[in-house]
């Protein structure tokens, strides 16, 4: 079969009416990511019919999804949200996409964050980094030893938040990503780390479409999970197991964690 791209939509059934979804062709194959309560519970590929994507199709193969343990919604409006700092590893191998993606987190809805960049290229003659346009928001620092682990611990050092949150130089985070995070700490200060779905942004060849069928992506669970070492205390392999645990372009840590002794 000839390979065409395959389109991600969002339908959210709690809101869903019987009215067919636009914007695809009969035939066509569609990505749906499907959410409930705000949250997404799994995803579906379904087959567009005459005259669009049919809901009732989206609503019958939701039912057949596995029932996911939703993290309750939390509300920032009791308690300040923290401070948090973004840190952005990178070896510039794009760096039109780089600055894209600084500029797409200096739109995130959030009150008060700024942004490091790792610039994890070893060279000292190494091209300069884009200039990025951020209101003093987006500092920059260099880490010549290779390795994202120890870029990360380079861009901690230089935080100021008071969670610190990491995410890749080619991630698309949701507006409201800082802000699920940030009230997730103000509610529940028992939690130190935080982590979250990562989804492809587009199906536009067949290798990304492999990588979500048969490599998994990197998405580990579409479950709310509570981590520690007391519950966890039989897993030979935790907490050195990290995958299981999140995708390092989406993870945050409570900074005073961080730099505990």
């Amino acid at each position: 079969m000839t390979w065409t791209p395959i389109p991600i939509i969002q339908a959210d059934i709690d809101a869903l009416s019987d009215r067919a979804i636009d914007g695809v062709s009969e035939g066509q194959r569609v990505w749906v990511e499907v959410m409930r309560q705000g949250q997404i519970i799994g995803h579906l590929e379904v087959i567009a019919e005459d005259g669009g994507l049919s809901a009732r199709a989206v609503k019958e193969r939701a039912d057949t999804l596995e029932l996911v343990a939703l993290s309750p919604l939390v509300s920032h409006r009791e308690s300040p949200l923290p401070t948090a700092t973004v840190v952005v590893p990178t070896i510039c191998h794009n760096p039109d996409r780089l600055r894209a993606t600084i500029h797409h987190l200096l739109d995130l809805n959030y009150p008060d964050f700024d942004i490091v960049v790792v610039d994890n290229r070893p060279d000292p003659n190494r091209p300069p980094l884009p200039i990025f346009q951020g209101d003093g928001r987006v500092h920059a620092c260099w880490e010549p030893h290779r390795g994202v682990s120890a870029a990360r611990n380079a861009g901690i050092a230089r935080a100021t938040g008071e969670f610190v949150a990491f995410t890749d130089d080619d991630a698309v985070a949701d507006i409201d990503w800082l802000r699920e995070i940030g009230a997730r700490f103000a509610a529940c200060p028992g939690v130190d780390g935080v982590s979250g779905l990562v989804l492809p942004l587009e199906l536009r060849t067949e290798p990304q479409l492999w990588f979500e069928e048969f490599f998994g992506g990197f998405n580990q669970s579409f479950s709310a999970e509570l981590m520690s070492m007391e519950l966890l205390a039989d897993d030979p392999l935790f907490p050195y197991s990290t995958g299981r645990f999140g995708a390092g372009c989406n993870m945050a840590i409570r900074r005073s964690a961080l730099i505990a002794k």
